[in-house]
């Protein structure tokens, strides 16, 4: 059988809703939250009574009613609301449970006249039957959906054998044992994972409601309450690598126990002497177990357990007893409403550590403001709550509670039932009424994640232009060389071949660089750099060798000579400091005056093993014609 019919609720009237429930809307204060109606499903003031909230496929997927589709699974993925319809038309396609998800598919309890309560499915697509364990239009009535090892476990019916464990592999769905055999049933109830075992209660005709554990293989009864008599445990919950719950045993009534994976003990006896201490909101903060219990001497009062001990947070001194409830994690601390015997029920705060304390009065006097729900989204605490007006939503931050009027008219939520809250990565979502749309979907936008900020932008190149001319374009180590160029006070440094270069003189047109002694002979790039970048001039100069100095005296005058070595033609002068030198090499003249009594000169050669002729004069006077051999 399949059921494919999933279509959209037009949006046409959402602003007009959106605008209409604005207008009841009164934030605290300009920090505070917006909370919106999401859509008027059921259009006018009847109100869809939007429940059973669950994200499924990045959308939240809820319970609404309408006349045209009756009870039916609805989606919605941020901006627009559609409907699951399980039975086409205007009967119930939906009851009860929050459906949940395996292995990619959403599991519920759907209806149509012709199977009755039965296991659905909905892929995100279309939504069909799973299995008709009560064949026909009789119920099944599947609920109770726990997920264990890529198995869907629920307690449904079936008339031969009562209601009873199944579970569901993705192909078929099956009884998993008949614990209570024949027809009636074991009503298996507080399916909880623990480990690798789901725990229940569960009902057998030699044992009465007891503890069972199931490891997909087989079933193993934990008999608390050794014999036909029941312990029936209940509010099983883990904690500390141990499942905690409330049994009944003859000598202790009903008291919270534990099971640590191989036995059953007694954690305290809270109201000795065979009477039941009504163990209930068991609840974990920072390595805790709070929970409330009753004791004649002090009434119902907050306990809390660390694994080994167990004591009593005494709010209202006395037989009475403070009457905790709601108890909820929030910034690490037990936030919960409770009554001192002063101020009536108000919300409270235990950090663990000082005694219970009360976070605001907001309804001053002995009235109370009976909340019915505490929930936390982002970095808030959700809750309703009657100042002596009415009831409306209220916002706590770590500071102050303030008021959000979603009802200026009434009450915001139903009085039977108050909100059910629930965070999602969609949004904090409930059901609420501004007393024009009845109770509709209602959400608090979750707060926008800030954009990354944009990488730095690649640093742009040198901005000036390239260099004009060099002073000297065959400088040799150690040289200076004069860079000359447009906007060159840009320049914050340079290099040659990746060796920096010392800047010693700079200006607007130029700047005066030392040849690096690291440098090898050859062609060079002079690479510039600015706040901006860098700009490389390619094949600016060609560095030379460093002038060979020859320690011994010329060997043919004493006053000069010349001679070949590394590829340079070197000529020497001695004795004739102050005086020009001018030499003759290959055709080319060159010229210097000699600052030191003993002095060598050399230019490059184009190539080695080349006999060049070289004359020598000083002060105009020839000293020498020599022909030399490159090398």
């Amino acid at each position: 059988m399949n059921q494919s019919r999933h279509r959209s609720i037009s949006v046409a009237a959402l602003a007009l809703a959106l605008a209409v429930a604005g207008a009841a809307i009164t934030p605290a204060n300009a920090s505070s939250p917006n909370p919106e109606i999401v859509q008027d499903v059921w259009a006018g003031s009847g109100g869809s009574f939007a429940r059973a909230l669950t994200v499924f496929d990045d959308k939240l997927i809820f319970e609404a009613y309408t006349p045209d589709t009756g009870g039916e699974l609805y989606s919605f993925d941020g901006e627009n609301i559609s409907v699951i319809e399980a039975n086409p038309g205007s009967g119930n396609g939906f009851c009860c449970n929050t459906p949940t998800e395996l292995n990619g598919k959403l599991y519920f309890m759907g209806e149509t006249a012709a199977t009755g309560q039965e296991l659905f499915v909905y892929d995100g697509t279309s939504v069909s039957l799973v299995a008709d364990i009560n064949p026909g239009s009789g119920h099944s009535s599947p609920q109770a959906f726990t997920v264990l090892s890529n198995k869907l476990y629920f307690r449904a019916y079936n008339p031969a054998t009562g209601t009873e464990l199944y579970s569901y592999d993705g192909v078929s769905a099956s009884l998993v044992e008949d614990l209570r055999l024949g027809s009636a049933s074991s009503y298996p109830e507080s399916l909880t994972i623990f480990g690798d075992k789901l725990f229940f209660r569960g009902y057998s005709n030699s044992n009465g409601y007891e503890l069972f554990s199931f490891d997909g293989t087989s079933m193993t009864l934990i008999d608390i309450n050794p014999g036909a008599g029941h312990s029936s445990p209940n509010k099983l919950t883990v904690f500390n690598n141990t499942l905690y719950f409330t049994a009944y045993q003859p000598a202790t009534n009903t008291e919270l126990f534990m099971y640590d994976g191989s036995s059953v003990s007694l954690v305290a006896d809270i109201n000795p002497g065979g009477v039941s201490s009504s163990v209930m909101n068991l609840t974990e903060v920072n390595g805790k177990l709070y929970f409330r219990g009753y004791n004649p001497t002090t009434g119902d009062e907050l306990y809390v357990h660390d694994g080994t001990s167990t004591s009593v947070v005494d709010i209202n001194p006395g037989s009475t007893g403070s009457s905790p409830n709601k108890l909820t994690a929030f910034n690490n601390k037990l936030y919960f409403t409770a009554n001192d015997g002063t101020n009536g029920t108000e919300l409270y705060v235990y950090d663990g550590i000082a005694s219970a304390t009360l976070v605001q009065d907001i309804r001053p006097g002995s009235g109370g403001i009976w909340s019915s729900q505490l929930a936390v989204f982002e970095d808030r605490l959700y809750f309703d709550a009657n100042d002596g007006t009415n009831t409306q939503l209220w916002i706590y931050d770590g500071v102050s509670a303030t008021r959000f009027e979603i009802n200026p008219t009434g009450n915001a939520f139903e009085m039977m039932y108050g909100p059910v809250f629930k965070p999602t990565s969609l949004g904090l979502f409930f059901s609420a009424d501004n007393g024009t749309n009845g109770l509709e979907l209602w959400r608090v936008a979750p707060t926008p994640v800030a954009a990354a900020p944009a990488p730095a932008p690649a640093p742009a190149p040198y901005a000036g232009a390239l260099p004009t001319g060099y002073s000297n374009t065959t400088p040799s180590i150690g040289d200076e060389v004069v860079v000359s160029g447009l906007r060159l006070n840009l320049v914050t440094s340079c290099s040659i071949d990746g060796v920096a270069a010392e800047i010693t003189e700079h200006s607007a047109d130029s700047f005066t660089i030392v040849i690096p002694a690291e440098l090898k002979p050859g062609l060079k790039d002079l690479v510039i750099s600015s706040s901006a970048g860098k700009l490389t001039a390619q094949g600016a100069f060609t560095v030379e060798s460093k002038p060979i100095i020859i320690t011994e005296s010329p060997a043919v005058i004493s006053k000069a000579n010349a001679g070949a070595q590394n590829g340079h033609i070197a000529v020497f002068a001695k004795g004739h400091k102050g005086k020009t030198l001018a030499w003759k090499i290959a055709g080319k003249w060159f010229k210097t005056s000699v600052s030191s009594d003993y002095q060598v000169f050399q230019r490059r050669t184009a190539a080695v093993g080349l006999d060049v002729d070289v004359h020598l004069y000083i002060d105009g006077e020839k000293q020498l014609t020599k022909t030399v051999t490159t090398r």
